[in-house]
């Protein structure tokens, strides 16, 4: 009876691992500290009103909605590694911007575009 060799499994812990699933943590912390922040800053740094408040909260989602698609054909097109680095320099850059803008149409803009990637 001969036995079969099984072949050698790359480890889970890799570079590469480690790396992607560090940068998904801190993708979702920019978003998550973000969102108990932004109503209060519209509210009381910009002077913005209820509703307001709500189209700089919402515009989060609506970026989604439209840029997903969009994120995925670039992806197809120009691949995964293309994309997921883009896209993280894009939310730093956005997710930091956040911070210092002074108006509320840069704050829904910058919203907008931080929630562009559609790997996630």
């Amino acid at each position: 009876m001969r036995l079969r060799r099984t072949p050698a499994r790359e480890p889970l812990l890799t570079a590469r691992f480690v790396v992607v699933v560090s940068s998904g943590i801190f993708y979702f912390m920019a978003l998550g500290a973000l969102l108990p922040v932004v109503p209060r800053y519209v509210d009381k740094q910009l002077g913005g009103n209820d509703v307001a408040v709500g189209v700089a909260v919402g515009a989060l989602a609506v970026g989604a909605i439209l840029l997903r698609p969009l994120a995925g054909r670039l992806g197809d097109r120009f691949g995964r590694r293309v994309l997921m680095v883009g896209g993280a320099l894009v939310v730093a850059v956005t997710a930091v911007s956040a911070g210092i803008v002074e108006s509320l149409v840069w704050l829904i803009a910058t919203r907008l575009v931080v929630c562009r990637d559609g790997s996630r």
